[in-house]
């Protein structure tokens, strides 16, 4: 399927960024994945979820928080970069299918690559954890290492 198949309507990218924008939340690279509405709606709720709780991560001027739907391996849901911890990337194959990411998900936490019983929003949790070490300079998995 090409990109020009896969693409939002007007409404549709409207919609999304409003919603977001309301949420604190900025959207790229969207109009043409294809994406499943109601779940990227989720998955900003759940952006919104940490970001009233840790709202260093809002960002400032113009490196606000940013969801970013792109092509990504198989198996990768989401990332952060060092160099861009304001920018969630989420695989845009992901974007399109919730069962697909609710299952895939499951499948790599029941293999323990995620905690046992988290379900597929946690892929955003995940990734702020990321971008809170980024932004800090630490990295939890040392702390956590060390004990």
């Amino acid at each position: 399927m090409s990109k020009l198949d896969r693409m939002l309507s007007r409404e549709q990218c409207e919609d999304l960024r409003e919603y977001a924008e309301k949420r604190q939340v900025m959207l790229g690279n969207y109009k043409y994945s294809g994406a499943d509405i109601d779940l990227i709606k989720e998955l900003i709720d759940a952006a919104w979820e940490v970001l009233r709780v840790v709202s260093e991560l809002k960002g400032t001027g113009r490196k606000l928080f940013t969801i970013w739907l792109c092509d990504m391996s198989d198996g990768d849901f989401a990332e952060v970069k060092k160099s861009a911890p304001h920018i969630l990337r989420l695989n845009e194959k992901y974007a399109r299918d919730k069962e697909l990411l609710k299952s895939d998900y499951k499948n790599e936490a029941d293999k323990g690559k995620f905690v046992r019983g988290t379900v597929y929003l946690s892929v955003v949790y995940h990734e702020m954890g990321h971008m809170h070490e980024f932004r800090n300079g630490y990295v939890a998995f040392a702390i956590i290492n060390k004990r």
